[in-house]
């Protein structure tokens, strides 16, 4: 472990990986302390020009697996706090921790962020960007809980307040300042005043973009909530609802199956604009075939198509990216499949084969359109973690 000169750790019980770097001065201060593989603290990095105030972790348990950077500026304290494979907690940041925290692989809290409260867990990708915070009135108390699943993002200003439990799906998103209340009072009670406490529910594939949500309400999975609601009752799933109160446009909207047709038309659109996107730098050519739909970038051939065969696979060297609706191959095919392609499967949301700087640029627009796998890149390899 390299250590700075002004800086320290010390810990009853330790265990200690391979690369683990602290920076000027951190001081880490726990009882029990389980440090991964190239665990960095509070280093003076290029981009933290600005952040030149030290780190302080005061924690009972620290568990930091392989890969977990935190930056400067950043106070962690409290209980147990564990920070699963590649989490990065960004300069300028405040956790404050009763009883425990866990923050799944691969999550990510921004610059000026704030999390406190009792009993905290978080799947992973998590994306917290700048100013969001989660806490509030109450947050230390016995009723206080969060539970939020994988591939969640919560926007800038976001606020989470947990006087009362909140349970968040996979794959929710709460744009700009969505802010959720499980606690709304200020004058009296007694004076005849409102006083509300009450969990919040949101299911699975929910998207808020920017409202609030009151206390006590379920929001259903498949859900969009419009812009500056006010969420005052319950919202059945796959619902469009927006206003102040926010009521039910349309019901059982979502999710909506696409036909082939439709589906085809998407990636027409999509791979034309992924073409442009790439044509700073690289050679790119877009062609159109009989129900193919496909973009050539650097000799990279990509390609959307419904059903994807064995015979397919048999190109040879040629590099290509299938986009496909529908694998229709076994898995042990898949997953052998020649060094030189990709599969994304976009019906059971895995990928498997070859890992490049390409297919990763096309993963990242395809999750600008909501489109998430649950495959992440190991070894130039993908490989499921869900």
């Amino acid at each position: 472990m390299e250590t700075a000169n002004n800086s320290k750790v010390c810990a009853k019980n330790k265990q200690i990986g391979k690369n683990v770097k602290i920076g000027e001065d951190v001081i880490v201060e726990c009882n029990d302390l389980i440090l991964g593989d190239n665990v960095n603290i509070g280093l003076l990095a290029e981009e933290n020009f600005r952040n030149t105030g030290g780190t302080r972790i005061k924690v009972d348990r620290l568990i930091m697996e392989d890969g977990v950077s935190i930056g400067r500026e950043v106070l962690l304290k409290g209980g147990t706090v564990h920070l699963g494979k590649n989490v990065i907690i960004k300069s300028d940041n405040t956790i404050n921790i009763k009883d425990k925290l866990k923050i799944g692989e691969k999550g990510a809290i921004n610059e000026h962020c704030e999390i406190s409260g009792r009993d905290i867990q978080i799947g992973q990708e998590l994306w917290m960007l700048p100013y969001a915070k989660i806490g509030g009135g109450s947050a230390f108390e016995i009723h206080s809980k969060l539970r939020i699943g994988d591939y969640c993002h919560i926007g800038m200003y976001c606020f989470i307040n947990t006087a009362r439990p909140v349970y968040i799906g996979n794959e929710v998103g709460l744009g700009t300042r969505t802010a959720l209340y499980t606690h709304g009072a200020y004058s009296s009670a007694l004076n005849g005043f409102p006083i509300a406490f009450g969990e919040i529910y949101i299911g699975d594939y929910t998207w808020i973009p920017g409202a609030t949500v009151n206390p006590g309400v379920k929001i259903g999975k498949n859900c969009v909530i419009g812009v500056n609601s006010l969420v005052t009752k319950d919202i059945p799933d796959g619902c469009l609802a927006a206003g102040t109160p926010a009521k039910v446009i349309r019901e059982n909207v979502f999710p909506k199956e696409l036909s082939f047709e439709e589906r085809a038309d998407f990636f027409d659109i999509f791979l034309e604009t992924f073409g442009e996107i790439c044509s700073d730098g690289h050679i790119v050519q877009h062609d159109e075939g009989a129900h193919i739909t496909q973009v050539t970038i650097d000799g990279i051939v990509i390609l959307f198509k419904e059903y994807l065969r064995e015979e397919d696979l048999n190109l040879g060297n040629k590099r290509v990216i299938y986009i496909t609706q529908d694998a229709n191959l076994s898995l042990l095919v898949l997953e052998n499949i020649s060094s030189s392609i990709t599969v994304l499967d976009l019906k059971n949301r895995f990928i498997y084969g070859l890992v490049d700087k390409i297919s990763e640029r096309l993963l990242n627009q395809l999750r600008r359109y909501g489109i998430r796998f649950y495959s992440r890149s190991k070894d130039k390899k993908y490989v499921k973690w869900k």
